[in-house]
């Protein structure tokens, strides 16, 4: 599934420090790498802050607050400005940030980055929709995924957006149903399924919905059982959708626990929920990747009351890490403000008017600043045996030729979410049948036969709905002549 004017001049002061890092304990940890970057050329107010990062973490927007905006290079320190005209609430960069997109009233206008051109499209509403954002939707930048609010309706509702014809994929909100504000999540890359997150008023449930717009068919993912908001804000899912945080007071969330504010971190496959240790007494979750890694904002109460919020990390063992520190170990001096981190959790962005942060900084001086922090890679739990939505995976057919047909039994285990999967050749692409189907937390064997690839290999493809953990049992080696397949394409469906 997948989540930027006047020429603008932007000069950048990189201080490539490693710092120490502590964690909530005091206790000495690795070191990450802290970098600072200043952007001090945009006209008067100067740099706000930090409005988008792309989902690989190289290319983030910045913006000066007074409609003037830019595609910072994170791992070059390149600048290109935006050339946005008119008044945009809300900017956004495509998730390999090629492109940025900007929405005001029904007209959404795209610039990609690198060459300055400029595509505007008028979105054809019904009613009185007005855009509200507007989110890259698939990798070729055809289907876009729209936020749009209807005072008359008073209601907020997603639309998916055909670039190519200029129009609304259906004249329709995606997914109506009985919530009053539908808003965004993603969407997979040929623009089937949606992921919109349900919030209805007075009900305090938010639900995430996948919604296959081919079939209308919806299927609520989220939320986790236990859920609870309150003062501390929403739930987050990782691409995947294989893990989930999320805040509760409720007890026996995890065994044993009595009722009380806590965050929770839950496998969605197995079930396993642990504790989340945030440092201080409040928190926001940011993001969660794949892997399990958890990105947020905890508050640090202060002796004169002006708390004082930082940037943490969990990897799932140990304490929590405090990542908003100075060369010197101690905790930023002003709070982190506009953090945002990238899908798979190897960068944190945000902004802040911290002194302690920057070796040399004047004490006295007001001056926001960009920041990041590179984190290295985190693995998944038993990621050899999980399927990610729409992953291929191969593996050799022991004891089998190149042209050979095998007989497989297919068991998929621990599925999220309904969804299927095709047998097939490593020489063919999976084509449009299912071999085997499964539901969420079910045991759904099935047998099914491919023909053997010129590399030696067998492929199993999953459907874009969700992460399954698969088991490949070779029941039969069949010689060619015995078998012939029905196209090159893959099974064919008959009924």
């Amino acid at each position: 599934m997948s989540r930027h004017g006047a020429a603008v001049v932007v000069l950048l002061a990189v201080l490539g420090t490693v710092l120490p890092l502590t964690g909530s304990a005091g206790a000495a940890v690795a070191p990450y790498p802290l970098r600072v970057v200043d952007v001090n050329a945009f006209d008067q107010p100067g740099f706000l802050g930090v409005q988008d990062l792309a989902a690989g973490g190289r290319y983030t927007l910045v913006t000066n607050g007074v409609g003037s905006w830019a595609r910072l290079d994170l791992d070059s320190g390149d600048t290109l400005p935006i050339s946005f005209s008119g008044a945009f609430g809300r900017v956004s960069l495509s998730d390999d940030g090629r492109f940025a997109y900007g929405a005001f009233e029904s007209t959404i206008t795209r610039v990609e980055v690198a060459t300055d051109s400029i595509a505007r499209f008028t979105v054809p509403f019904v009613n009185d929709f007005r855009l509200e954002s507007v989110d890259d939707g698939d990798a070729s930048g055809r289907y876009l995924l729209i936020t749009a609010e209807s005072g008359g309706l008073a209601t907020i509702r997603v639309f998916v957006f055909d670039t190519q014809r200029s129009q609304l994929v259906t004249p329709e909100p995606v997914g109506v149903s009985n919530a009053t504000n539908v808003r965004a999540v993603g969407m997979s890359d040929d623009g089937r399924f949606v992921e919109t997150s349900d919030y209805v008023v007075g009900g305090g449930s938010s639900n995430l919905v996948l919604w296959d717009r081919e079939t209308g068919q919806r299927t609520t993912i989220l939320p986790p059982a236990g859920y609870d908001s309150g003062l501390f804000g929403d739930w987050v899912v990782s691409p995947d959708r294989e893990w989930v945080v999320f805040p509760s007071s409720d007890a026996g969330i995890v065994p044993g626990l009595d009722a009380g504010w806590r965050l929770y971190r839950r496998h969605m496959p197995s079930g396993a929920t642990q504790v989340v240790p945030v440092p201080y007494v409040w928190y926001l979750p940011v993001g969660v990747a794949a892997g399990g890694r958890v990105v947020g904002q905890t508050l640090r109460p202060s002796a004169d009351g002006s708390d004082l919020a930082q940037a943490f990390t969990w990897d799932g063992a140990g304490p929590a890490l405090v990542v908003s520190r100075g060369p010197n170990g101690a905790e930023a001096d002003s709070s982190i403000e506009q953090m945002m981190v990238n899908a798979d959790a190897t960068r944190i962005v945000f902004s802040s008017s911290a002194t302690n942060l920057v070796p040399g900084s004047d004490p006295n001086a007001f001056t926001r600043r960009l920041f990041t922090v590179s984190l290295p890679p985190i693995g998944g739990v038993n990621a050899d045996a999980v399927v990610r939505p729409g992953e291929t995976y191969c593996l050799a057919a022991v004891g089998a030729d190149p042209g050979d047909f095998v007989g497989v039994n297919v068991t998929p285990l621990l599925a999220v979410a309904p969804g299927f999967g095709v047998l097939h050749s490593s020489d063919d692409a999976p084509g449009g049948t299912s071999n085997v189907n499964f539901g969420p937390g079910t045991v759904d064997p099935n047998v099914a036969f491919a023909k053997v690839g010129t590399d030696g290999r067998i492929c199993f493809t999953n459907s874009v709905l969700g992460p399954v953990h698969v088991l490949l049992d070779l029941l039969i080696v069949a010689d060619a002549a015995v078998f012939r397949s029905p196209s090159t394409s893959g099974s064919v469906r008959l009924a």
